[in-house]
């Protein structure tokens, strides 16, 4: 999933900005900006986050979440305007549900947002936002947060965090496939099952149908 320290890079490289150079103008040390920058986990304190906003010419909003909101005329800095961002639409999962694939397409969003950089050189016909329910992900997803998913379908997924559909349910969960071709299915909140399909289990039908990239906690 996308981080802060990569969409710090991501804007670092679009400014021509190195660690050295953003230290100075933030009054930090290119140490703590070179090692922060390395590690996934990083969050730095409210009033960095806001100094380095400013010096990259982007908001707070964008480097804690990889979102921006949707007033006209923002930017991220002078590589890129808004309106060069992919735009892209929110579902429930009601409505993921409803279709998957090219069939969610005709399904109407809640709303749609601007996402980052790093999302540019995606398909922006396959890349939708969900809307999280439940708690079987928590602590990593909670009930409400927005989901960025690639919605390409597979049926071979590397491991990592998915939208997967069992016969008529659709959730988050997190999936690992085995080398006989048995996929594993994992809720992240103890309290719920770990769940194993076959390839050749003609009792229920699972549909792997999107990866999910990043997201953004709803407070």
């Amino acid at each position: 999933m996308s981080n802060f320290a990569e969409r710090l890079r991501a804007l670092m490289t679009h400014k021509g900005i190195n660690a050295s150079s953003l230290a100075k103008k933030i009054g930090v040390t290119p140490e703590s900006i070179y090692v922060g920058s390395k590690r996934e986990d990083w969050t730095p304190r409210p009033a960095t986050v806001n100094l380095m906003a400013k010096a990259l010419g982007t908001t707070p909003e964008y480097l804690r979440t990889g979102l921006l909101s949707g007033h006209h005329g923002a930017s991220l800095g002078n590589f890129v305007s808004l309106t060069d961002l992919p735009e892209i639409p929110i579902y429930t999962m009601q409505r993921v549900s409803a279709g998957y694939g090219t069939a969610l397409q005709a399904e109407t969003p809640e709303e749609t947002r601007h996402v980052g950089p790093e999302y540019v050189e995606l398909s922006r016909g396959n890349l939708a936002m969900v809307r999280a329910e439940g708690a079987s992900m928590e602590p990593l997803i909670y009930d409400g947060d927005l989901l960025i998913v690639d919605f390409l379908p597979t049926n071979r997924p590397t491991p990592g965090v998915y939208i997967i559909q069992v016969d008529d349910q659709v959730s988050v969960k997190s999936l690992e496939m085995l080398p006989g071709g048995t996929l594993i299915v994992k809720s992240h909140n103890p309290d719920y099952p770990t769940l194993k399909f076959d390839s050749d289990d003609d009792e229920v039908t699972v549909r792997i149908l999107g990866r999910v990239l990043g997201q953004q906690r709803q407070f």
